[in-house]
This record gives C-alpha cells, structure tokens and sequence, in this order.
C-alpha cells in the first residue's frame, strides 16, 4: 500500500537502520537483561539444568541423566540439553549461561520477523512493530520461555520458522522452501517431541480453505524433504531405547497419549483454560484488545499480507482448540500462539495507520489514539513483564541460589554447609552442584517424610542452610543456634547446642 510509505510510514535506508537496531534493543532488555536474577526454577528448568551438567561430566551425548540415573522422566528428546551444554562448555557452568540458548532463541525469532517484513515486504516500520509487541507480550517474554532454561523459548522459534517455511512452499512449490521446512520441523522435534506437531491441524486446515492440498501432495519435494525431516528424530528414539530400554514406552506414557488424554500431575482445566489465562496471568492482557479489531483489519483489507495473516488466523485458532481439548493444561502451552498472534495484530494496525491517514482531523485523532494504546501495552506490559520477574519467587523451593550468592558475599569465610531435601528438589541439586564448583563445601541430608524431629539430621557445630519454614521452626525451639544471613525464607544458621 503505498499511502502507508507516503503518509503513514517513510522507508528510507535511514528507517532501515533505527528500525533494526530498535530491534536489537527490544531484544537485549526483553531476553538478556539481568539474566541470572531469577533462581533457577523447579518446575522444570533445574531440571535441565542438572540434566546437562551430568551430560558435561559424563560425555554421554545420547542418554540424558538426572542425580545419576537414566532420565525417562522427561522423556524429551535432547536438543535443548545439548545446547546447555555447550553453552557451559563455552561460559562456564552457571545459571547465566544456561539461560542463553533460551535467550538467543527470543532474539532470532525477533530478529526474523523483523527480516521477514523489512526484507522480503519492504515494510522496516511493520517488521519493528511486530518486534515490539512480541517483546512487549508477557506469554512470550516470560518466565517456562525466552527467561528460563525451558524447551518452550527453542520450541517456539523452530516451530514459527518451519510452519513459516511451508507457507512459502504452499504458496510458490519451489524445494529450498520445503527444506528448510524439514530442517526446522526436525529440530523442532528434536527440542520437543510431539509438541511440534500442535500447528498440523491448523496448517492442514489452511491447505485445504485455500485449495493448496491437492499442490502440495503432488509436489515430489513434500516427500523428499519429508521424510528426511522424519528420519533424524526417529533415528534417535530408536538408537535411544537400544541403549536405554524403556524410553519408547516413556515416550508413549508422557506424550503420544498420555499427557492428551490425561491430566498428568494434576495440571487440568476447564476447556476455557487459556483464554481465561491471558486475564488471570496477564499472559496477553492487552494484547487480547487489539487481536480481535485489528485481525478483522488484517483480513478484510487486499494486500500483500493478507495470505499470510489468515494463515496465522487459522493456525492460532486450531492451536488453542487442540490445546483446549486436551486433558493436561499448563499456562505456558500458550507461547506457540504468540509469534502468529502478533503477526495479525501488526498487521490490523499497519493497515489502519495508512488507511487513517488520508482522513483530516479524525483520521489524525484515531492514529493518536491508536498510537497512545499501542504505546501503553509497550511500555505497560512489556515493563510489568519483565519487574515481575526479576522479583518472582517460587516460595523457599527455589532460594538455594539467592541464599548462597548471599552467603558467598556477605561470609566469604565460610565454605561448609549442610543443606536438606525434604521433598523433590531439582533446584537445590543444581545450585548444590554450581557452589560445590565454587570452592563450598556442601553436605546434604534427605529428611524421611518431612521427620524434622529425627536427632541424627543435626550436629552441633554445624552451618546449616534451611529452606523450609517448619524446620526452622522446630529447629529454633530445639536448639540453641545464631543466624548467619536471611533471604526470602531461607536461613543459614550455626547449631550451638540442644536445648
């Protein structure tokens, strides 16, 4: 449209160049800011992270493991722990590090949308905008995706970039278009198994409004890339359970069926689940106010876009379908939506500025005020998301970490301490493992069925770290002790005597 070039947006090689180191700052405070503030989460990220510092230590790259033994718990296939991995390889074996590949997951999303419309559309101001609303989406830029250790930020990228992909294919047939399709589709694979394939029905339902089935099923290259597409991350699972038996029966139980037709570990919901998150979580809060006006813009106006936008529609809308139908419902199943969701948002709005533009003075006033909410979700969502954050805590589960930076800062003397698991505790165990690294000696003690009262946990003399507020308490009023440093419930204290 070139009312938006004339009157809306200008593109110059200048826009070029503010447009896309925009990009680079949205990217840099939306992904990699204070990276190592939050502690390592327990649900799952620690996890991941134990799981590739025993892959470091072990130099097995096939067989992940957790405290030892042959993970068949999380069943997932090994992407995201390779690149922990080597990530600790090149910065060391810390939090920070292990968050990277999550991070530049964000950043290359961004990065492409934005190359997607100032490159191949011509459009640097609609690429920036896109940019900025995904940084600005809480869902997105968040705690299980682009801030933690998680699959989901890695997920996200190569499902966007294959789904992305095979809409070129669908569109023009050319090969190059499907393998690229196949590379990203295996790696999605590899990063999480049949998660990647959440977008299928959306995508087969897109081929088939638009008459592009029967184009693409006749295409050799759908096969041949296909198949090779197939054949990486099933050449694994098969190389997999010939080392480890058992792995094709976990991957059965936790995700062919069980994890759809089950609610596992208790994570159910009502069909309306994640629409009622992005108010209760403040996942898509705002955005949900522009994603249905400006989507209905997307798809009303002719334009070079307009394919493109129904093929997020339908896919955002079966996603949440498949997703609603199934028995286990997480909040952060959602993050595949938002890079499709953005798109149309983007999009609605770009058409509406240019579109606006020609009027006078209503015209003039409806950008402002298009202007002023879109600045309001920005800034107002965008900065609550990533506060939050740096101030979130998963109770005295997970302030081992902060605890011991604490300690280390504050009583650089003191090296010994005992720590207790009283119940699962994958964050413990990692920043047990990060400090033992750092010169700390560290003695750990399981306490049987949350039994503080048991004599033989205790010895006076010792430095204690307590996370755990019954235990305090009992241990308060059993023993004469002195505290050493505090921190968000957790205590490090020296056992003096029994009261």
């Amino acid at each position: 449209m070139n009312i938006i070039a004339k009157k809306g947006f200008s593109t110059t090689k200048y826009s070029y160049t503010f447009t896309f180191f925009t990009v680079l700052l949205l990217c840099y405070f939306a992904f990699f800011w204070q990276p190592d503030t939050i502690p390592a989460q327990l649900w799952d990220e620690s996890r991941q992270l134990v799981t590739a510092h025993e892959m470091l230590q072990n130099n097995n790259y096939f067989i992940t493991y957790f405290n030892g033994e042959p993970d068949l718990w999380n069943s997932k296939p090994p992407l995201l722990i390779w690149l922990i991995t080597l990530s600790y390889k090149l910065f060391g074996f810390n939090l920070t590090a292990a968050r990277l590949p999550s991070a530049f997951s964000g950043a290359l999303l961004c990065c492409f949308l934005y190359l997607v419309f100032a490159a191949k559309y011509k459009r640097p101001w609609l690429g920036l905008l896109v940019v900025a609303i995904l940084c600005s989406t809480p869902g997105y830029v968040s705690l299980h995706v682009t801030r933690t250790a998680d699959y989901d930020g890695l997920l996200v990228l190569f499902v966007f970039l294959f789904s992305y992909h095979f809409y070129n294919f669908a569109e023009t047939g050319k090969g190059r278009y499907m393998l690229y399709t196949a590379l990203f589709f295996a790696a999605a694979i590899m990063t999480k198994g049949i998660a990647a394939l959440l977008v299928a029905p959306g995508i087969l339902l897109y081929l088939i409004i638009q008459k592009k089935l029967g184009f693409v099923l006749q295409n050799r290259w759908f096969y041949i890339w296909g198949f090779t597409a197939l054949a990486l991350p099933i050449s694994y699972y098969l190389y997999r359970e010939s080392l480890s038996v058992g792995y094709l029966n976990a991957i059965s139980a936790n995700e062919l069926g069980g994890r759809y037709n089950n609610a596992l570990e208790g994570n159910n919901g009502e069909w309306y689940y994640y629409f009622v998150n992005f108010w209760a979580r403040g996942r898509f809060l705002a955005g949900m106010f522009f994603y249905i006006p400006f989507t209905l813009v997307a798809l009303t106006y002719r334009g070079p876009y307009k394919k493109l936008s129904l093929y997020s529609v339908i896919i955002t809308l079966c996603y949440f379908a498949t997703l609603s139908i199934s028995k286990t419902k997480l909040w952060h199943y959602d993050a595949q939506a938002y890079p499709f969701m953005v798109i149309t948002i983007a999009v609605g709005i770009y058409y509406s500025i240019g579109i606006l533009s020609k009027k006078k003075i209503a015209g003039k006033a409806a950008i402002a005020a298009i202007a002023l909410a879109l600045g309001y979700m920005v800034i107002h969502d965008g900065v609550n998301s990533i506060r939050g954050m740096l101030s979130y805590y998963y109770g005295d589960l997970v302030n081992y970490g902060n605890t011991f930076s604490q300690l280390e800062k504050n009583h650089p003397n003191i090296k010994t301490v005992r720590i207790y698991y009283w119940v699962y505790n994958s964050s413990a165990l990692f920043y047990e493992k990060y400090y033992s690294s750092r010169g700390f000696k560290i003695k750990t003690a399981d306490v049987p069925d949350k039994n503080f009262a048991e004599k033989s946990l205790y010895s006076t003399g010792d430095t204690l770290m307590i996370c755990n507020t019954a235990q305090l308490n009992y241990i308060k009023t059993h023993y004469t002790t002195q505290t050493i440093t505090q921190n968000h419930g957790c205590e490090v204290l020296v056992l003096n005597r029994f009261n």
